[in-house]
């Protein structure tokens, strides 16, 4: 995954106001296929990939030190 990409989930995750954000939600904000976003973010938690009802709020500071290493 690329930063840019990176910084792109991270700041429609953070632009989000819902409390519990999905895949599927975050693919309306970003214009990507849930499977897509759940393929590149299961780096940071393998159990991304296997369970579509996964909170992605919960991996946010592991795609901030991404993002500054990147």
């Amino acid at each position: 995954m690329t930063k840019k990409l990176a910084e792109k989930y991270l700041n429609a995750i953070n632009g989000c106001k819902t409390r519990h954000l999905t895949c599927e939600a975050l693919s309306h904000y970003v214009g990507i296929y849930p499977e897509i976003i759940a393929k590149d973010l299961s780096f940071f938690d393998p159990l991304l990939a296997m369970d579509p009802s996964f909170d992605l709020r919960g991996i946010i500071d592991q795609l901030e030190k991404y993002v500054e290493k990147q």
